[in-house]
């Protein structure tokens, strides 16, 4: 990639945004499904509220509740689309200064485009409902983030992993969150450790740097 002064630049990555104003790739999107509703912060919250329930209307102890997440590696690209010759996009850069034009390939789907978020979310999906039907595993998603509801030392973050091992699709290690009780999840910190007193309780509050110079919400 190079500088318009002719200079090269060296980045670690590269995030490719375009609005579909000129070309009106989202104006003519077809949809193939129904638009799932996005995984919202607050669902340990909606684990946790089921676990107290069926564990009081069974009479037993609360479980300590913990949960992992995940984050796909280069979650679009890692999805091909059904006719390979349309994943490259070519980013055109003139300037004065430069001895020639400037290209930058891409190839995957761009950010801004409607189908590229159509086109991705069905895996996921997949990986989610494969996940809850083969390994009982309850874990949800937003795009390419996923939270995974877990008792201790039961393992289902290893089945998660096992699961897109075998359908080869990658997990980003660097951002593998180990289960715990405490975990950022979309921005946001979600802490669990009090769902199984006798007054249950979940927590929520933004992530470090979120709300610098401002108040920082608590919500239970």
């Amino acid at each position: 990639m190079f500088h318009p002064n002719g200079s090269s630049v060296t980045v670690d990555k590269i995030r490719l945004v375009d609005d579909s104003r000129r070309s009106l790739h989202n104006s003519h999107l077809i949809r193939t499904c129904e638009t799932v509703a996005p995984c919202p912060f607050t669902y340990m919250a909606y684990v946790c509220d089921t676990v107290v329930l069926q564990s009081r209307g069974m009479n037993v102890p609360v479980p300590r509740v913990v949960f992992s997440t995940d984050d796909m590696r280069s979650a679009y690209w890692q999805v091909p689309t059904s006719d390979p010759e349309m994943c490259i996009v070519c980013i055109y850069s003139f300037d004065p200064d430069n001895v020639g034009p400037r290209f930058v390939e891409n190839w995957g789907h761009n950010f801004g485009h409607t189908s590229s978020v159509s086109n991705y979310w069905s895996t996921p999906l997949l990986c989610c409902q494969a996940a809850r039907h083969f390994l009982a595993i309850p874990v949800d998603h937003y795009c390419d983030d996923y939270a995974t509801p877990d008792f201790p030392d039961c393992g289902a973050a290893a089945g998660l992993s096992g699961l897109h091992d075998a359908l080869g699709l990658i997990l980003e290690t660097a951002k593998h969150q180990p289960p715990n009780s405490s975990n950022v999840f979309l921005g946001v910190v979600c802490d669990v450790s009090s769902a199984h007193h006798a007054f249950p309780f979940v927590e929520f509050q933004p992530s470090s740097g979120r709300t610098d110079g401002h108040a920082r919400p608590r919500f239970c």
